[in-house]
């Protein structure tokens, strides 16, 4: 089935994109957030925060990016006019929440973005809350436009849900073999996947990828 796949896009010429991250990078960097926010206390591990909040964070910031890819391939491609129509496999209400906030927020361009935590205080066993807030600015030479542009976003057992979870699985099999911390969102890291020529973007140019910044392996050498 997976050649059959791979086959069927080379062949219609469809465009892929992904977005990948360290989960050990993602978890580090994370903790430095709930540091910022004041609820870790790694002396006497008096705050908790949920591993279902960690896993909620990965999912969006990876549907983030590729959201973003998205974005970026149909301005270089269809003009500053198009729609945007997702499908996701099933997921937990709060992370589909998270996605469509995202893409709202960013095609809205609000330009600071609130991070909130939630921990439980093993003091007072209660659930205690915090946030950081996060602002973004575009530089005045890129003209973005995002009013004509159009999102959609569903829960869906379509076939292309199948489709797009071989396909992820045989970059994550590519990305498995390495064993370097070197950028995972590069057409480098792919270059060996049978319809790599139809990935986007193909060339990162000269900005590196802000995940492969933020969420850098930890320990792993560059």
């Amino acid at each position: 089935m997976r050649n059959q796949l791979f086959h069927y896009l080379a062949t219609e010429k469809i465009p892929w994109t992904y977005d990948a991250q360290f989960v050990e990078g993602f978890s580090n960097h994370f903790s430095q957030i709930n540091d910022l926010a004041g609820k870790n206390d790694s002396s006497q591990e008096r705050f908790k925060v949920s591993q279902n909040l960690l896993k909620e964070s990965l999912h969006t910031q990876l549907f983030d990016g590729v959201f973003t890819k998205s974005l970026a391939w149909g301005f270089e491609n269809l003009g500053d006019s198009f729609d945007i129509s997702i499908e996701v496999d099933t997921v937990d209400r709060p992370i589909l929440k998270n996605f469509q906030n995202f893409a709202a927020e960013f095609t809205g361009f609000r330009r600071t973005k609130t991070h909130e935590v939630k921990a439980f205080d093993t003091q007072t066993q209660s659930i205690v809350k915090g946030s950081i807030s996060i602002t973004m600015s575009i530089p005045t030479d890129y003209d973005l436009d995002f009013s004509k542009i159009s999102h959609s976003i569903k829960i869906s057992d379509s076939p292309s849900i199948l489709a797009a979870d071989v396909l992820s699985n045989s970059i994550l099999y590519l990305l498995n073999q390495k064993q370097d911390a070197t950028p995972l969102n590069n057409f480098e890291a792919i270059s060996s996947h049978p319809i790599s020529h139809l990935a986007f973007p193909r060339d990162p140019g000269t900005i590196p990828d802000a995940g492969d910044v933020l969420f850098s392996h930890p320990q792993r050498e560059r």
